[in-house]
């Protein structure tokens, strides 16, 4: 039974069943952040709620651009992005990742993943990867105690979270080899 889809006209994704995490930092802690999306009718606007800091809301202007550049479809219509826990808040680490994975998803322009994943990447304005300017190691560490043992990031901070124990870090290029990974994460090989 596939729980993912409302009877309503609009769409409206659980995305808390497909497991997409950002990650935050909060105190000298990281945590764990659930992405839900849902899509529908309405002014074209994006939506970003559960408590986001400036960074984070900023990757609301950058997702279209990055879906523009790997011929993704920016949805027409209100995008409503919600980070879990709605009381933490959210900074230190970046989201553009982990929204553009769960809107891609919301719309099945991409698989979901088949496993816990923290997406943990900053999009530039080509879709392409940049690491995080601190925290991996921690949001790493974090996932790891919440059963999360798969990270998606960019190349160069791919190797310092291989080093949370048991964690299968994916060091990727752009928007468009997640959505491969996604499709096909036999195929990829973690950093080592």
């Amino acid at each position: 039974m596939d729980l993912s889809v409302s009877p309503t006209k609009d769409r409206v994704f659980l995305l808390m069943l497909k497991e997409i995490f950002g990650a935050t930092l909060f105190g000298s802690r990281a945590h764990l952040v659930r992405v839900e999306t849902q899509t529908g009718r309405g002014l074209s606007r994006v939506i970003l709620v559960g408590m986001p800091d400036a960074v984070a809301r900023e990757a609301r202007e950058r997702l279209p651009a990055a879906f523009l550049q790997h011929q993704f479809a920016f949805p027409k219509g209100k995008v409503l992005f919600n980070l879990v826990p709605a009381q933490l808040p959210k900074c230190g680490l970046p989201f553009d990742l982990a929204l553009a994975v769960s809107l891609l998803v919301a719309e099945h322009q991409a698989p979901a993943p088949q496993a816990k994943t923290l997406f943990l990447a900053e999009l530039d304005l080509e879709g392409r990867l940049h690491p995080p300017a601190r925290g991996t190691l921690l949001a790493a560490l974090a996932a790891v105690q919440k059963d999360c043992f798969t990270l998606i990031t960019a190349p160069d901070a791919a190797p310092e979270a291989h080093l949370a124990p048991g964690m299968r870090a994916y060091g990727l290029t752009d928007l468009a080899e997640v959505v491969e990974y996604l499709k096909q994460p036999d195929s990829f090989r973690p950093s080592a």
